[in-house]
């Protein structure tokens, strides 16, 4: 079984164009996906993980179960969410640490001199 049987499993007794609409792609490259003229694009397979819940690792692969967990989907999706805020966060601090050592570095600080004992 390679991916054209596993996007057609998927697809099922669906109208095409019905199926394509459903995941918002263009019901033309479908057909050369199920035909396997071209392979899909990374939007299609985000799409069909989106809005449908197929394991990528499942429709590439045959790897795992066909669908993935939607607590689990939605649990990754939080954590990458939280993932990119922290990293906003961490880039905002590093540019204000960044900025302060630029100012102390323009300033204009006499050098002490060594006292000779």
């Amino acid at each position: 079984m390679d991916i054209t049987d596993r996007l057609k499993e998927i697809i099922g007794d669906s109208d095409l164009k019905k199926f394509a609409d459903l995941i918002n792609a263009d019901p033309s490259s479908l057909t050369k996906y199920l035909k396997g003229t071209i392979k899909p694009t990374t939007e299609f397979y985000r799409a069909l993980t989106e809005k449908l819940h197929i394991s990528i690792s499942w429709l590439i692969a045959g790897i795992g179960s066909k669908y993935i967990n939607a607590d689990s989907y939605d649990t990754l999706i939080k954590e990458n969410l939280l993932l990119k805020d922290s990293l906003k966060k961490i880039t905002y601090s590093i540019s204000s640490e960044v900025s302060k050592i630029d100012k102390i570095s323009k300033l204009d600080i006499p050098k002490i001199k060594k006292v000779k004992k």
